[in-house]
């Protein structure tokens, strides 16, 4: 998305899609369903917020600091063919540890 210069097309996308969670948590939900997806809407504007960002900045490239300094999720082959997830911000890589954090309620997301 950032090498094709799509990021703005995306952008809009999230908004829509953000729109459409708004609009249900307005619906009648059971408690646990609102819990879910309020922490939902959280997670999605930061996400919404950090693709803003990249547009203003007018990222171009994946070598862009505004993009490598995000925190980023991949699927990576190690030595011996074994795929697994790591996590990676500017020159720091670490291995996912698959932690479950439940579904507890966020007022934000840290950086």
């Amino acid at each position: 998305a950032i090498e094709g210069a799509v990021l703005p097309s995306y952008y809009d996308k999230m908004v829509e899609q953000l729109q459409g969670l708004v609009g249900l948590v307005r619906g009648e939900l059971t408690p646990i369903q609102r819990d879910i997806l309020s922490a939902l809407i959280v997670i999605e504007v930061h996400a919404r917020d950090v693709v803003g960002s990249l547009v203003t900045a007018q990222v171009g490239r994946a070598t862009d600091f505004e993009w490598i300094s995000q925190l980023r999720y991949y699927w990576e082959e190690d030595a011996q063919h074994h795929e697994d997830l790591r996590v990676k911000a500017v020159n720091a890589v670490f291995d996912y540890g698959y932690e479950y954090l439940g579904n507890s309620g966020r007022l934000v997301i840290t950086p």
